[in-house]
C-alpha cells in the first residue's frame, strides 16, 4: 500500500487543470443604467437586515424607476419590505492626502 498511487476523493469534483477565471465584466442588464445611483434592497423579516442576495444589485436609472421596482416587488411578495436607496457619496482611492471628513446633515435639507 505504501507505494499505491494516491487517487483524488471519487465523491468531489476534481481536475488536474485550475478553474479558468473570469475575464469578462458584467455587462448592463435590460433598462439598468450603472452609475444611476439608485437600488433596490430587500429588508429581512426576522434580521431588519438588508439583503442584496448573491448577485450584483441592479442599478436604476432613476428614483421613479426604482420605486416602481419596489412597488412590483412587494406587490410580488406579500408581507416583505423593499427599500429604495441612493447613492450619496462617492469615494475613490487615491495616494494624495484625504480631504476633510464630509461634513453634509442631510437633516439640513428638510
Amino acid at each position: 500500500m505504501e507505494n499505491e498511487e494516491r487517487r483524488p476523493n471519487t465523491h468531489a469534483a476534481y481536475s488536474d487543470t485550475p478553474f479558468p477565471r473570469r475575464t469578462k465584466k458584467p455587462l448592463p442588464r435590460k433598462g439598468e443604467k450603472i452609475g444611476g445611483g439608485f437600488f433596490v434592497f430587500r429588508r429581512g423579516k426576522k434580521t431588519g437586515r438588508i439583503s442584496a442576495g448573491n448577485s450584483l444589485p441592479y442599478e436604476h436609472p432613476s428614483l421613479a424607476s426604482a420605486a416602481a421596482e419596489a412597488a412590483r416587488l412587494a406587490k410580488m411578495n406579500p408581507g416583505e419590505t423593499f427599500e429604495v436607496f441612493e447613492t450619496t457619496g462617492v469615494t475613490t482611492g487615491s495616494t494624495e492626502a484625504l480631504p476633510e471628513p464630509w461634513d453634509f446633515d442631510p437633516r439640513s435639507l428638510n
